[in-house]
């Protein structure tokens, strides 16, 4: 029996004159059996600062660098499954303190549903609400990336997205 694998990266940041520390959490499962199934998704996660140089973008990764107010960073989320296929699986990223969701910076992966959160991860909708209006991605908490099959054995897959140092 398959339920939900949640897996969730955690930035731990204090924004000043380094990029973000970045820690990394094991897997979060709810599945059956939930250690097996913890121990199923490796995940990875990888910093980048964006450069400029001209008409060209590119991205240096971010160890030993300063960011300021302005600057942009990639972060990119690496679940590689195990020997068993996962269904419904589920990436969650929070938005770093000090920094602003870059908007359409994350795309829906192919077979994903992506949705944010304004309350700290409690709740996720695909475009949330203030009111009657479309919430500003400087509300936006959290980000997940929602899979609605399977993710098969030996599977990788990268979703990523951007902030903005505020």
């Amino acid at each position: 029996m398959y339920k939900v694998l949640v897996a969730t990266l955690a930035i731990v940041s204090t924004i000043g004159a380094t990029v973000p520390t970045l820690l990394p959490l094991s897997a979060q499962a709810q599945s059956a059996p939930t250690q097996a199934a913890a121990k199923r998704v490796i995940l990875t996660l990888k910093a980048e600062k964006q450069v400029k140089t001209g008409d060209k973008i590119a991205y240096e990764p971010t160890a030993g660098k300063s960011v300021k107010p302005g600057d942009v960073l990639r972060y990119t989320v690496n679940a590689k499954n195990g020997d068993k296929a996962v269904k419904n699986l589920m990436l969650t990223q929070p938005i770093p303190r000090g920094t602003t969701y870059l908007q359409n910076s994350a795309k829906a992966l192919n077979g994903t549903e992506l949705l944010f959160s304004l309350d700290g991860g409690k709740t996720y909708l695909a475009k949330p609400m203030i009111g009657k209006k479309e919430a500003p991605t400087t509300a936006y908490t959290n980000l997940r990336w929602k899979f609605t099959g399977m993710l098969a054995a030996k599977a990788q897959v990268n979703a990523t997205y951007e902030v903005t140092i505020k």
